[in-house]
């Protein structure tokens, strides 16, 4: 009678847990990997037709080693919040699962391939089209995360993926935040790093436009604004300002530069859309004659092609975390894993394809 209340109240926390009998999946490939996750292409092969998902696996013992439980804990719940506040321009989340050693995140397989394979692919840098379009999809699912008051904390365009239609989604939430007003932690990529975040002064929803105007000028120029060889080189970069920056002539015609300038202002309470509003953004003379109205239906400047598929990770590329064994005597809170991603299943990952 106990396990069946412990059950039900797991339920109730949870409402979107998913089978672990992977039994019936095949995985078809890996399409990317970090420190201790990875993400699968799986085939579902009960439906009738068969569909595909990617499937992000978190190594239990390496978030407990890092003491990154909370962190995964909050990206599931930032995932639940766009689920039941959906995006166009957020990958599309279907619910989690939990196994004697993995956290399973299963997402909307976007096999367009990374924003930033794609540019390398194809040398889009410079494209202000191109640019426009992308970084209108971006800031409008940023601005969208803010009103749940989420914060991303990391972008660049590595964090964004196309679907085969061109629709560019954010993809990645390890870092985000559930936020009232300040948080301390220093998370992030270095070359977009906000000067509250290298001052360690505490930060809040305006390093995501920091971030914005940083990848603004990443995909019109090819490099961050304060690229260098070493961390502390970025930061003192940074930390001298932007107006310290030489911009490339084809950022200057693109009318970009006073955008980039005005998202990276030293001041967080400085930056456009803070001191503003979003609705400043959409006017500035960047976006003039783009049809904000229209995002969601417009056709994409760039659409994928099979071979822009991005799943080229191979086993041997996986950190050593993946390649063991599964130990479940490794994970030490058991009970935590349970509590927040349900009761979990035998079967610790999918038959081979």
């Amino acid at each position: 009678m106990q396990s069946n209340e412990n059950r039900e109240s797991i339920d109730l926390r949870e409402p979107f847990l998913l089978n672990t009998d992977f039994r019936e999946y095949r995985v078809k490939g890996c399409l990317g990997f970090g420190g201790f996750a990875r993400v699968q292409l799986v085939e579902d092969l009960r439906e009738s037709s068969v569909s595909k998902a990617a499937w992000k696996a978190v190594d239990k013992a390496h978030s407990e080693k890092y003491r990154m439980t909370n962190q995964v804990l909050m990206e599931k719940q930032v995932m639940g919040m766009t689920k039941l506040c959906p995006s166009p321009f957020i990958v599309s989340y279907y619910g989690c699962c939990n196994t004697p050693r993995y956290v399973y995140f299963k997402m909307e397989a976007l096999m367009g391939g990374e924003l930033y394979s794609t540019y390398q692919k194809h040398t889009f840098y410079g494209d202000k089209d191109k640019a426009r379009y992308y970084m209108a999809c971006v800031m409008t699912a940023i601005h969208h995360l803010h009103q749940l008051r989420v914060m991303l904390r990391s972008l660049k365009p590595e964090d964004c993926a196309l679907d085969m239609r061109g629709t560019v989604k954010l993809i990645d939430f390890g870092m985000s935040k559930l936020l009232v007003e300040r948080t301390y932690t220093t998370c992030g990529t270095p070359d977009y790093f906000s000067p509250e975040i290298i001052g360690a002064k505490g930060h809040s929803f305006e390093v995501d436009w920091w971030c914005s105007g940083i990848m603004l000028f990443e995909l019109l120029n090819g490099d961050p604004p304060f690229a260098s060889s070493t961390p502390m080189q970025i930061y003192s970069k940074v930390m001298d300002g932007i107006n310290k920056v030489k911009f490339p002539a084809k950022v200057v015609k693109s009318n970009a530069k006073d955008l980039v300038c005005s998202l990276c202002h030293r001041e967080p309470d400085r930056r456009l859309p803070v001191q503003k509003g979003f609705e400043a953004v959409k006017s500035h003379s960047f976006f003039q004659g783009f049809d904000w109205a229209g995002l969601s239906s417009m056709s994409p400047p760039f659409v994928p092609s099979d071979g822009d598929n991005f799943s080229t990770v191979t086993v041997a590329d996986m950190p050593e975390c993946f390649e063991d064994k599964p130990d479940a005597t490794a994970i030490k809170g058991a009970d935590y894993w349970k509590m927040h991603f349900g009761p979990p299943g035998e079967q610790d990952d999918f038959p081979a394809s």
